[in-house]
């Protein structure tokens, strides 16, 4: 085998950064902490088998990569290297794809690359801040307290009548021992609620334990932190949500022309039939280039599916109002690509396997860990001055300023319906005062 090996290196972050004083720079230093994540994997290799790089350069601004498109049986951008045998591998990751098979090998895999859908944050701070006041209990939860409480006012009711059957007194009516519960709910607890049955004391009991020290004393506390919790930006959780909304119309998606391989899956693999069916509702909205495509996601109801190691996805991740989705989305092996039967091809394989721990490590230190790929520290964050909580604002108890809109609100209504049947009921009772 040669001792030397010829590498392309585009100017591709994350996989080759070029803002290191020297490009290419082959391997971390105190001044170029992050040289690129295929390009530190590469080098590494080239070391275990003691070969020394020959760097070919492919012209270009930065990010603008041309991969490799097929034109009448001969390839462009940087497969064209290879297939003229100019390089013997290029510093990118590659997915496995039809067309590429036929005419170059791929390595063993170097790795798997998660798929993400880019799409814009929703301000739904309002919306959502309305039902607050809700967050701490689950529909069902509120409507089997709804039913508890109507049960106990109809057996309080009941009691209530039997004792004052049994005390010869009229008491009060059904409607005044309502309001009463109620009121004991609101933790405003009226005299004339109080019974001396057993059996009634023993409802109070069950209610006052049930109610008001387990389901309000729970309720107050989940409050709180239902409110400090941060608003929900996401427009949807993951790739059913989104492709509901794009059959919706709620959305569109974005697809870029001549795009990466997530497109052609996306065209045949079983996996993606039902965003193939959203398409024929709702079909692509088609850009030329990444960059187009980000720019359009900021306008509105657009999503366009990524990868995380482009550099489109760094582009993404120095907007502060674009997010990332990768819930429910598959991942793709990554490979080099070789020419056919190149002397190299063995060597790298078994390389790749010996270095997965490195190949791991360099991973998580490009994307997991976020150095490099990280928010702009100018980004709004929704924690407090100190960090350690968040400062209600108007917008995040505005779900209790609106209970208290629709109290106030009922309450003219209801006192001008009261006047209204007084008026009525005094006209038929004689010796009754009218207004």
């Amino acid at each position: 085998m040669s001792s030397k090996i010829r590498i392309l290196f585009p100017r591709n972050p994350p996989d080759v950064f070029d803002d290191c004083k020297e490009f290419p720079t082959y391997a971390p230093t105190i001044e170029c902490l992050f040289p690129g994540w295929t390009l530190e994997i590469i080098m590494t290799i080239s070391q275990a088998l003691q070969l020394t790089v020959e760097p070919v350069f492919m012209e270009g601004a930065v990010g603008e990569v041309n991969w490799g498109t097929l034109a009448n049986g001969s390839w462009e951008g940087a497969l064209q290297y290879l297939q003229q045998d100019k390089v013997d591998v290029i510093a990118l990751l590659f997915q496995q794809t039809d067309v590429r098979a036929q005419y170059f090998d791929y390595s063993y895999p170097v790795t798997y690359i998660q798929q993400v859908l880019n799409v814009r944050e929703i301000d739904a701070t309002g919306e959502i801040s309305i039902w607050d006041a809700m967050k701490p209990y689950q529909n069902p939860v509120w409507g089997i307290f709804l039913a508890s409480l109507a049960l106990q006012a109809v057996a309080l009711i009941f009691v209530k009548k039997v004792e004052n059957r049994l005390d010869g007194i009229q008491g009060d009516s059904c409607w005044e021992t309502v309001w009463n519960l109620i009121a004991y709910q609101l933790m405003q607890y009226q005299e004339s609620l109080n019974f001396f049955t057993n059996a009634g004391r023993f409802l109070l009991i069950i209610f006052g334990v049930g109610h008001l020290l387990l389901f309000l004393g729970l309720y107050q506390s989940y409050l709180i932190s239902a409110l400090l919790q941060d608003t929900v930006t996401l427009p949807f959780k993951d790739l059913n949500e989104m492709i509901q909304s794009v059959s919706d119309g709620h959305y569109q998606a974005v697809k870029i022309q001549n795009g990466n391989w997530i497109f052609s899956d996306i065209e045949v693999s079983p996996f993606f039939e039902s965003m193939r069916s959203a398409l024929k509702l709702n079909p692509w909205a088609i850009v030329k280039d990444s960059f187009a495509g980000i720019d359009l996601l900021e306008t509105g109801k657009y999503v366009m599916f990524n990868q995380i190691d482009a550099y489109s996805a760094l582009y993404v991740s120095q907007r502060c109002d674009l997010l990332t989705i990768s819930e429910g989305l598959p991942q793709k092996s990554a490979h080099f690509l070789f020419q056919r039967g190149s002397e190299f091809l063995s060597k790298f394989n078994k390389q790749i396997i010996m270095q997965q721990s490195f190949i791991l490590r360099t991973y998580n230190k490009y994307f997991d860990s976020g150095f490099k790929l990280s928010r702009p520290s100018d980004c709004h964050e929704s924690s407090g001055p100190t960090g350690d909580f968040k400062v209600l604002g108007v917008m995040d108890c505005i779900g209790l300023f609106v209970v208290l809109l629709i109290g106030w609100a009922a309450a003219p209504f209801v006192f001008i319906a009261e006047i209204f049947v007084f008026k009525i009921v005094a006209r038929k009772v004689t010796g009754r005062p009218k207004l």
